[in-house]
C-alpha cells in the first residue's frame, strides 16, 4: 500500500441560508447569503492544494426544502474541477437528503461516484492504475451494536480501508462503549475490517479511537446558526504506507458565528469597555478564510458601562467602535445580538453550588438549565466516564505525552470537574434579556 491522502468534509448544507444573523448591512449581507457556497469552494480549493487522491462528502450536501438550483449546480461545478486532476469523489447521502429529494437530471461528472443502494458495495481508489485504497459502503446505522474485537491494522495484502456511511451519520455520544471504529457492515450481517470510519450527520466534529482505528465525522463545512461557534471546517487525512493516518482540521467557513463573555464593573468606563472587547476577539483564533464574524455578546455585572449597552444610541456607538478598531485586517466584526444576564439581586437565591446535586433540577426555574443538569447527571453517571475523550481531536493524545496524560487524567476527581460544570451551566444558561442592534 502507498501513501495517500483524502478529504473528509460532511454537512455542506449548499445554498442554505444562516438563520439567527439578525438584520445585516447590505455591504456584508452577500457573504452571508453565499456562505456555504464560499465554504464548499474552500473544500474543493484545498483538495487541490494538498493534492489528495480522494474527496468523501459524508452526508446533508443539499437541504431539499431550500428547492436551490445554486446548490446542486455548485457540486457539479467542484467536482468538474476535481476531475480535472482525477481526484475521486465519494458522495454519501444524508437523513435528510435522501437521493430521490435530489433534482432530477443532475449531469454527474464521471470522477464521482454515489452510495446508493444499487450501487458498488466497495469502490477503489487508484494513482496512475496502483490501488491505494477502498471506499466501503457500510450500510448499517453507526450507532450499531458490534462486539468489542478489533482489528489493528488491515490483513495482509488487504489495501487500506474507508467506511463511508450510506445516510452519512453520527458518531454517537455513547460510541466509546457501543460502537467499534473498526467494524463495519456491508448489509450483509458480516462485519468487515475498516481502518478509518467517515461520518456526517454531526453538529460538530467527533472522533472515537480504538487503536489506529477512527470514527470520525468533521462537522459541518459552514456553521449555519448562532450556536455553531467557532471555525468549521474539513479535515485532511494522510494514511503512510504502513497504513498509520494523521488528521489536520482545514478551516472553510467563511462565516463563523462567535459568542463571547463580558463582565462589567461600576468602575469601567466605555473605553475600558471597548478595549476589552476587542481584546475579547483578539484571543479568537484567525483563519486565512475567515471574511465576517457575527459576534453575539453575553454581558454580566452592573455599572454605567451595562445602562450603555441598554440604551440604544449608546450601544450601537459602541458596537460601531468595535467594528471599526478591531485591528483584525480582512475580517469584518457585525454584532448580531447583545445578551444582558441578570445581577445577582435579581437571582437572589436562584442557585446552590455548594456541591452536585441533580436531584431537583427544576429549582433553578429555567428550562434550559434543567436540561443541562439532567445531561450533566446522565454523563458523570456512566462508569465509563473519562476525561480521556477531551483529547480525541489533540495531538496531545498520542506520542510522548500519552503516559504523562493518562496518569493525570487519572488523578482528576470526576465530581469536582461536575461541581465546576453546573456552577459553569447556570452562568452561562441563566435567562438572557437580549437587546438586538
Amino acid at each position: 500500500m502507498g501513501s495517500f491522502r483524502f478529504i473528509h468534509a460532511a454537512r455542506l448544507f449548499l445554498d442554505h441560508q444562516l438563520h439567527g444573523t439578525g438584520s445585516l448591512p447590505e455591504a456584508i449581507r452577500p457573504v452571508v447569503e453565499d456562505a456555504t457556497l464560499l465554504a464548499f469552494d474552500r473544500v474543493v480549493e484545498s483538495c487541490l492544494a494538498h493534492h489528495v487522491d480522494l474527496l468523501l462528502l459524508a452526508g446533508d450536501s443539499i437541504v431539499p426544502g431550500d428547492h436551490s438550483v445554486r446548490g446542486p449546480g455548485a457540486l457539479i461545478r467542484g467536482c468538474e474541477r476535481l476531475a480535472e486532476q482525477k481526484i475521486l469523489v465519494v458522495i454519501s447521502a444524508g437523513s435528510g437528503d435522501r437521493w430521490e429529494a435530489w433534482p432530477p437530471g443532475l449531469r454527474w461528472p464521471a470522477n464521482v461516484v454515489r452510495l446508493t443502494a444499487e450501487g458498488p458495495d466497495e469502490v477503489p481508489v487508484l494513482r496512475d492504475g496502483r490501488l491505494l485504497a477502498v471506499v466501503c459502503c457500510d450500510r448499517a446505522s453507526p450507532a450499531v451494536e458490534a462486539p468489542r474485537v478489533l482489528k489493528l491494522g488491515a490483513p495482509p495484502n488487504e489495501p487500506f480501508c474507508i467506511s463511508l456511511c450510506e445516510e452519512g451519520g453520527a458518531v454517537p455520544p455513547d460510541a466509546e462503549s457501543r460502537a467499534n471504529p473498526g467494524l463495519a457492515s456491508d448489509g450483509t450481517g458480516r462485519l468487515r475490517h475498516a481502518d478509518y470510519r467517515a461520518t456526517g450527520g454531526g453538529a460538530a466534529a467527533r472522533t472515537v479511537t480504538v487503536g489506529r482505528c477512527f470514527a470520525h465525522d468533521p462537522g459541518p463545512a459552514q456553521g449555519v446558526a448562532p450556536l455553531e461557534t467557532g471555525p468549521r471546517g474539513c479535515t485532511l487525512v494522510s494514511v503512510d504506507e504502513t497504513g498509520k493516518l494523521r488528521r489536520k482540521f482545514l478551516p472553510t467557513a467563511a462565516v463563523r458565528f462567535e459568542q463571547l463573555s463580558l463582565s462589567v464593573t461600576p468602575e469601567q468606563t466605555r473605553d475600558d469597555l471597548l478595549l476589552e472587547m476587542i481584546g475579547a476577539l483578539d484571543q479568537l483564533p484567525r483563519y486565512d478564510c475567515d471574511r465576517l464574524w457575527l459576534v453575539a455578546w453575553n454581558v454580566s455585572g452592573r455599572g454605567p458601562c451595562r445602562e450603555l449597552l441598554e440604551e440604544g444610541s449608546a450601544r450601537d456607538s459602541l458596537l460601531s467602535a468595535v467594528a471599526a478598531e478591531h485591528g483584525l485586517q480582512g475580517v469584518v466584526i457585525h454584532t448580531h445580538a447583545v445578551r444582558l444576564r441578570p445581577t445577582s439581586s435579581d437571582r437572589r437565591g436562584s442557585s446552590n453550588t455548594s456541591g452536585f446535586s441533580a436531584a431537583n433540577p427544576a429549582a433553578t426555574g429555567n428550562d434550559l438549565i434543567s436540561a443541562f443538569e439532567r445531561c450533566l447527571a446522565e454523563r458523570t453517571a456512566q462508569p465509563t466516564w473519562s476525561l480521556k475523550r477531551c483529547l480525541d481531536d489533540s495531538s496531545l493524545g498520542d506520542g510522548p505525552w500519552a503516559s504523562t496524560l493518562a496518569s493525570l487524567i487519572a488523578e482528576i476527581d470526576k465530581g469536582d470537574v461536575a461541581l465546576d460544570v453546573r456552577r459553569l451551566g447556570q452562568q452561562w444558561f441563566a435567562p438572557l434579556e437580549e437587546r438586538t442592534p
